[in-house]
């Protein structure tokens, strides 16, 4: 099975953005937690184009400027990405997504305050494979 937004986190985490599960979530990040998590977006598919993944990375830190600096850390790294696979992430995804090009469709934006009281950022792209 392929899961592009799950590779592309394992990417970040192969390049020094953290570790799965302590502080890179897939679709949900636990209250109270620091880092990153990514979030698929559906998108609409016509048939015979080339497959797509939209995607939402959000991120809180231990303060809202770490926040912001990774955010845009993230944002520079996927814009100067010149990947063409995401590597497989076993057991749930034990297929690579081959033919990749990553896509920032937004700079960070500020999405107001969590819970408790920290600024939770965002940026969106699409994953082409």
């Amino acid at each position: 099975m392929k899961i592009p937004t799950l590779s592309l986190l394992k990417l970040l985490e192969d390049n020094g953005f953290g570790t799965i599960d302590k502080d890179l979530f897939f679709e949900k990040m636990p209250l109270g937690a620091t880092g990153l998590y990514i979030a698929s977006v559906g998108m609409s598919q016509a048939k015979g184009e080339r497959r797509r993944q939209g995607y939402d990375i959000y991120v809180r830190g231990k303060n809202d400027i770490e926040a912001r600096k990774l955010t845009e850390s993230v944002a520079d790294f996927i814009c100067n990405c010149n990947i063409c696979e995401l590597p497989a992430v076993p057991p749930i995804a034990d297929e690579s997504v081959k033919g990749v090009e990553l896509d920032l469709a937004s700079t960070p934006t500020s999405l107001g305050l969590d819970d408790n009281g920290r600024v939770l950022f965002r940026i969106s792209g699409t994953i082409y494979y």
